[in-house]
């Protein structure tokens, strides 16, 4: 698929389930089936598990899952990666970098977290910009 995509597919998860029925959370979700030459941008928290060449864009959460895999820039607010990126993750708020993860790039992050056992090759920048 080329060009942009906008994740606007979707669906009610139970997060909490006291408060589900007055405040359900959206989610989109992209399967490990999904592959995009292009941008993605979404509004709405995104579980990816695909493979992009392009750039990943929002002012929402992104969870990059561990066959997830990503070719070009990440910008968003929070991110939590479990899979590969070969560019650079900016988030305004927290990145999380779990131990399946590789990252051949640099971040930028409010706050930033790494778990023993991730791949990190590139320089942080971490603290919030006044």
């Amino acid at each position: 698929m080329e060009g942009e995509l906008a994740a606007n597919e979707p669906s009610i998860i139970d997060r909490n389930s006291a408060n589900a029925s007055s405040h359900p959370s959206i989610m989109n979700t992209l399967s490990e089936d999904v592959e995009i030459i292009g941008t993605i941008s979404f509004t709405q928290e995104l579980i990816f598990q695909g493979r992009i060449e392009g750039n990943i864009s929002s002012p929402s959460i992104l969870t990059l899952g561990e066959t997830g895999f990503v070719k070009g820039d990440i910008n968003t607010l929070s991110a939590v990666i479990f899979g590969r990126v070969e560019g650079n993750v900016s988030t305004k708020e927290r990145c999380e970098v779990k131990s399946t993860a590789i990252i051949e790039g640099d971040i930028s992050a409010g706050t930033f977290k790494i778990e023993e056992g991730a791949t990190f090759l590139g320089q942080a920048k971490v603290g919030k910009v006044k």
